[in-house]
């Protein structure tokens, strides 16, 4: 048996990362479930870690960490929480709070963005109170973050600079779809990456809609938050000066083709164009409909045929590049930030490059990658 100070939350946090009960956890280790308790209250000063380490595959050393970053259920609003089921929240967040642990190993290490993302009293100051429509909000971050009614080119990197922690969401999760919220002064978002390149981009404007204005608000995505996070992802993407002014130079009616071309344009995807221009007034009723059935017996409510590539995280690639080595990149930030390499791997994955680590079977690689030097450097 290994000899160390045991941390009893370590051994709650795998659990419920797992996805098991205590009872489950005890026939993985041959013992009670009342045993098992008396680990996690810790009960018992010197459990057996070996076991446990080999049970989780993780290193024996984790289990003698200081805790990891706080962050309950109730921080985190779910689209759909009362289907996901109270395991499930716990996987989840428990993956978040490795993200959070990965996330402060990376501030102590490199000098990052810091966070520059005002809440909706910001934004709404000058206006002289919160009643500012969610469309409103997006034109007044537009404008705050220096925007033009132009497209943004690059979603992902935009949050990055502005100090926004992007994450993946770990491929057995993905049922749970993106979800964001505030730690320790830093806004987080966290993307299933199996999307297409534009429902990616829509995701990060509607968690950033989240972040900016529902925050300190415990949601629990009821519908009309979500309907707002739509709304200011829908104008901040497809902002209604560059749209109208798009629309003022066709020398006729609207067509398909010409939303085929808008949305090529503003990187989205073509039914999000659509309810773009029927809620500008662009087009009316009849014909949004009819776009809507056209666009959806040609596949486009299920994906986006000939879409964009998927945005990819330069911090992260950046992460990667600086910490190649012998041992690989994952290992190396595992040993120094003590979150499991699988765990950084699925943060990363699809987001990222991930390297071929030391089991190399276990290993998820993605597409895409790019390095930038201005978003990280070194702490010296």
């Amino acid at each position: 048996m290994i000899e160390l100070e045991f941390n009893p939350e370590i051994l709650t946090l795998l659990r419920e990362r797992r996805g098991w009960t205590k009872e489950e956890l005890a026939e993985r280790c041959g013992v009670s479930r009342r045993t098992v308790t008396k680990w996690e209250n810790g009960e018992v000063a010197s459990p057996p870690v070996d076991v446990l380490a080999e049970v989780f595959g993780v290193g024996v050393g984790l289990f003698g960490d200081s805790a990891l970053p706080e962050l309950g259920v109730d921080m985190v609003s779910f689209r759909a929480l009362s289907s996901l089921g109270a395991r499930k929240a716990k996987r989840v967040v428990a993956a978040a709070r490795f993200g959070l642990a990965f996330s402060n190993w990376l501030d102590s290490r490199f000098h990052a963005p810091s966070a520059d993302v005002p809440d909706l009293d910001s934004l709404a100051s000058p206006r002289g109170g919160r009643d500012v429509s969610p469309e409103e909000a997006a034109m007044l971050l537009r404008a705050a973050w220096g925007l033009r009614d132009a497209p943004v080119s690059n979603v992902l990197g935009l949050l990055e600079r502005q100090g926004v922690r992007v994450f993946s969401i770990d491929s057995h999760d993905r049922e749970v779809d993106a979800f964001s919220f505030w730690a320790q002064a830093r806004p987080y978002v966290f993307l299933n990456p199996d999307k297409s390149g534009e429902r990616l981009r829509f995701d990060l404007a509607h968690e950033l809609a989240h972040l900016v204005l529902h925050k300190e608000l415990t949601t629990n995505r009821a519908k009309h938050f979500e309907y707002e996070a739509n709304e200011f992802a829908s104008a901040f993407l497809m902002p209604a000066g560059g749209v109208l002014g798009q629309v003022a130079t066709a020398a006729r009616e609207l067509r398909m083709s010409d939303v085929m071309t808008m949305k090529r344009s503003w990187r989205v995807s073509a039914v999000a164009m659509v309810r773009r221009l029927h809620f500008l007034g662009v087009i009316n009723e009849w014909t949004y409909r009819n776009w809507m059935v056209e666009l959806s017996s040609k596949g486009f409510r299920r994906g986006e045929p000939d879409g964009m590539h998927r945005e990819q995280s330069r911090l992260l690639a950046s992460v990667l590049s600086e910490n190649r080595g012998s041992g690989g990149a994952i290992r190396k930030i595992s040993s120094e930030s003590k979150v499991p390499e699988g765990e950084l791997e699925g943060l990363i994955v699809g987001l990222a490059v991930v390297p071929l680590s030391s089991h190399a079977g276990q290993t998820r690689r993605s597409e895409g990658g790019l390095s930038s030097p201005d978003l990280l450097r070194l702490h010296t």
